[in-house]
């Protein structure tokens, strides 16, 4: 019985690390990655080994219903202790399916500093078929999104149409002791973003290595 349990033990052990192993490929090369990081609700990013001393780091993003896009050729990452890893040497570049990705290098130098600090900011760029470019800039950062009823008391003095307009809504809340007048109460909903830390991309990486 206890080789029995150990012998299970065991094997759901290789089928967790099985089930964990995360890959991104590059035409026909698979390389061994961290979990996506889901940044600034627009961007996912993988970090690839593609040896022992280099990495690639690939972005994928949502492209324009408009128009069509690519990654710009250069990608800039700010750091938490204040340094930039900029990479130029892009390896490829995709459409599929309204997402567009895009792969760079690592070399030994850069890694060594990724696995030193976590990423505070990517910027990158798109470029459309027209050859305009546009410049973006996303925050690591975990947020929690709380929605709650803002007050507007501006309302009260605002005809209907004006507050369907701008997504105002009410509530009946009674009538005062001093004042038979209903009280109505005036607001909209807003979102609040809650920042909760940042993803720890320097301990992913170094997991790979």
């Amino acid at each position: 019985m206890k080789k029995l349990t150990l012998l299970t033990i065991f094997l759901i052990s290789i089928l967790n690390n099985c089930y964990s192993q995360d890959y991104i490929y590059i035409g026909s090369s698979r390389y061994k990655s961290t979990p996506t990081w889901e940044i600034g609700n627009q961007l996912s990013v993988n970090f690839g080994r593609s040896s022992s001393s280099t990495g690639i780091i690939m972005l994928e993003t949502s492209e324009s219903q408009f128009r069509r896009e690519y990654f710009g050729a250069t990608l800039v990452l700010y750091l938490k202790n204040g340094r930039v890893v900029t990479l130029t040497n892009r390896l490829a570049r995709d459409r599929v399916n309204g997402y567009i990705s895009a792969a760079w290098s690592v070399n030994p130098t850069y890694l060594s500093i990724l696995k030193s600090a976590d990423i505070a900011k990517i910027r990158y760029s798109l470029i459309d078929e027209f050859g305009r470019v546009d410049n973006y800039s996303v925050i690591n950062e975990i947020v929690e999104e709380k929605r709650i009823k803002a007050p507007v008391p501006e309302a009260e003095s605002m005809t209907e149409i004006e507050r369907m307009q701008r997504n105002i809504q009410s509530e009946y809340m009674g009538s005062s002791l001093f004042n038979e007048r209903s009280i109505i109460y005036y607001y909209r909903y807003e979102t609040l973003r809650i920042p909760k830390g940042w993803i720890r991309t320097s301990e992913d990486i170094k997991m790979l290595y």
